[in-house]
């Protein structure tokens, strides 16, 4: 196992605890964060809810592994810093959104897949700048997201992204946060 890595994992599955099954979050069912639709593409046939629901750390770390590391190509990032903030942005935003980000960023075609040019532009770039200039656009995705999403599931006058937005730019501003550490 890569201990940078498990580190990274160390800090998602903080963020990412226990089951939660919230009338108002569009992405379903999750437990330790992951989604239903997500353990289904890890499980196949055989994935139900209440195999999601006794879903283990060590299962949802493998998972993270798989879904947010590896499939997307994120170990190809060499900065650490980076490449734990493309893992986190993933695990939050999707991994093709995560890519976005940082092709946004590094200014090259943002379609969502990690591919040469990608890692070309990235090359010219100096890792800290990078890591500034993708926290930039998940916050700007954030504010896109939160004021774009007007659905008002639970019926309580506040839209649900808005109820989540706090956690959610918490969550990006720690990155800012360790930036400066």
């Amino acid at each position: 196992m890569n201990p940078e890595i498990e580190a990274i994992l160390d800090t998602v599955l903080e963020n990412e605890k226990g089951w939660v099954d919230r009338a108002d979050d569009a992405g379903g069912p999750t437990n330790r964060g992951i989604t239903f639709d997500t353990f289904k593409s890890v499980y196949g046939p055989d994935a139900t809810l209440d195999g999601l629901k006794s879903l283990t750390e060590g299962a949802a770390r493998a998972i993270y592994r798989r879904v947010y590391v590896e499939r997307p190509g994120f170990l190809l990032i060499e900065d650490p810093a980076l490449r734990a903030l493309l893992v986190d942005s993933g695990v939050l935003h999707s991994p093709r959104n995560a890519i976005r980000m940082l092709q946004r960023a590094v200014r090259v075609d943002d379609d969502g897949v990690l591919g040469p040019k990608t890692l070309a532009a990235l090359a010219g770039f100096k890792p800290l700048h990078v890591v500034a200039l993708v926290n930039a656009e998940r916050i700007m995705f954030l504010g896109r997201h939160v004021t774009g999403d007007l659905t008002d599931r639970d019926k309580d006058g506040v839209p649900d992204a808005t109820e989540m937005a706090a956690g959610w730019f918490n969550r990006a501003a720690r990155f800012v946060a360790l930036m400066g550490a």
